[in-house]
């Protein structure tokens, strides 16, 4: 099966990190083709990192967050007539370590189904506590030529325009995909059937679907303390080497540099709280062999 996929991308420095990196060198092991689409205005120098694993890369910012990144790069395909010569198509970004385990095992699932489109998880439920549609997470998806070539699935790519907050984005573009492709009778599944079953699997069971389904995606927010009811990264090292082949010094590297002084504090009144119960005379934690002072709340 011959797969295109775009790869959606952002730096606040401009910059392409080795976790990116990898994730493109073992994403070309699956898609003949990927076009690299950057939120960030890269230099050709730091382009050619990523050169052997890309066909092009289209890198100036536009704020339109991911799905601008999808839509610049279907475009292109478009335009090149690209699309024609392909079995499926990819949406990727770069929100997650990954792949934790060959991405072959997860295609070897999924692309022989009687699918439409289908997606590594799922999130959103429909019961007396939330109201949000069951969707596929916009971090990986991947769609079969009937939809691609369609002119409805143009029709919504044409449609994706700037948004003021993310939680638009979310709802219009995210949850708005499934939602509208599902108007047009076409089926679809997730790789983790967890994620089926729980709320947020892929954050507040990463665990779970980790060793139970060789989930291929470890979403950085897990890691990087952007999500608040989860665990932390130290807890994460553990089960990455001993149960993953990923080489965890890429995770390591990108939580040294994200790294500020509002995660640190949050990350050790979480320690304190949640896990090592310190005593409230404790002074310090080493964090990546430094040691960190403890504060006042």
């Amino acid at each position: 099966m011959k797969r295109i996929a775009i790869f959606a991308h952002y730096s606040k420095d401009n910059k392409i990190d080795d976790y990116v990196i990898f994730y493109l060198k073992e994403l070309k092991e699956v898609a003949e083709s990927i076009i690299f689409v950057s939120d960030s205005n890269i230099e050709a120098k730091e382009l050619d990192k990523i050169k052997e694993y890309t066909i092009t890369s289209i890198a100036k910012h536009h704020g339109e967050y991911d799905f601008g990144s999808y839509k610049r790069g279907f475009i292109y395909a478009l335009e090149n007539n690209l699309l024609s010569d392909y079995d499926e198509l990819i949406f990727a970004n770069d929100s997650c370590y990954a792949p934790l385990f060959p991405f072959t095992e997860m295609f070897n699932t999924m692309s022989y189904k009687p699918l439409d489109f289908w997606g590594a998880s799922q999130n959103g439920w429909k019961n007396k506590y939330s109201n949000i549609p069951p969707h596929i997470q916009s971090f990986f998806i991947v769609f079969k030529n009937n939809v691609f070539n369609s002119d409805y699935f143009m029709d919504f790519i044409n449609s994706i325009k700037k948004q003021d907050t993310k939680h638009q984005i979310v709802l219009k573009y995210e949850i708005g995909l499934t939602t509208f492709l599902e108007k047009h009778n076409l089926s679809w599944d997730v790789y983790s059937q967890i994620s089926k079953k729980i709320e947020s699997a892929f954050l507040l069971k990463y665990k779970k679907i980790i060793l139970a389904e060789h989930f291929p995606f470890l979403k950085r927010s897990l890691v990087l303390l952007r999500e608040q009811k989860v665990n932390y990264p130290f807890m994460l090292k553990k089960l990455i080497t001993q149960n993953t082949k990923y080489d965890y010094k890429l995770i390591e590297q990108d939580i040294i540099k994200n790294l500020n002084k509002f995660n640190i504090f949050h990350f050790l009144v979480h320690i304190r709280k949640k896990i090592l119960k310190f005593h409230p005379s404790e002074k310090r934690v080493c964090i990546l062999g430094k040691w960190h002072y403890l504060k006042n709340e």
